[in-house]
């Protein structure tokens, strides 16, 4: 009865399958009962070689992509640190005045519509800009103040 080589190399992690290739190439280099076999040593240990530099660059990669990651955050703490001093320091100098805390930056705000339903659809917006918005209630007793900003981008 004839046996076969069974590799299980499907889910074997790089690492491993690695090793095992080097462990193969040991056993089968000047093996005397695999003389056929030795002509795709060489090919086969140039095909491990290039597998163990890609893992090596992949490596180094993945190092570099989580020192960046890790840049990246720290910068985005320092920007939201940033923000919030600024938003701190708009508070203070508009005494918190919601107009002009909303109105900051912005050229100006302009109606979009009035309605006396729950929606309103603005008619004339470029598709795809970001728009602020803000609402206010019509009711029997009149218009009720502007809600505060939100950011809409146009469909």
């Amino acid at each position: 009865m004839m046996s076969s080589v069974k590799l299980h190399l499907q889910n074997l992690p790089i690492a491993e399958k690695l090793a095992l290739a080097r462990r193969i190439l040991a056993k089968v280099n000047g093996n005397p009962d695999l003389p056929q076999t030795q002509a795709l040593l060489a090919e086969t240990t140039a095909l491990v070689e290039a597998l163990e530099a890609a893992e090596t660059k992949a490596q180094g990669s993945r190092q570099q992509a989580i020192a960046d990651t890790l840049a990246r955050d720290a910068q985005e703490k320092v920007v939201d640190r940033g923000l919030r001093l600024l938003a701190e320091a708009v508070e203070k100098e508009t005494g918190g005045d919601a107009a002009k805390i909303h109105g900051a930056g912005k050229s100006g705000w302009r109606m979009g519509g009035v309605s006396t339903k729950s929606r309103h659809d603005i008619q004339g917006l470029a598709s795809g800009p970001r728009y602020h918005v803000r609402v206010a209630a019509i009711g029997a007793a009149g218009q009720s103040p502007f809600s505060d900003a939100i950011d809409k981008i146009a469909p």
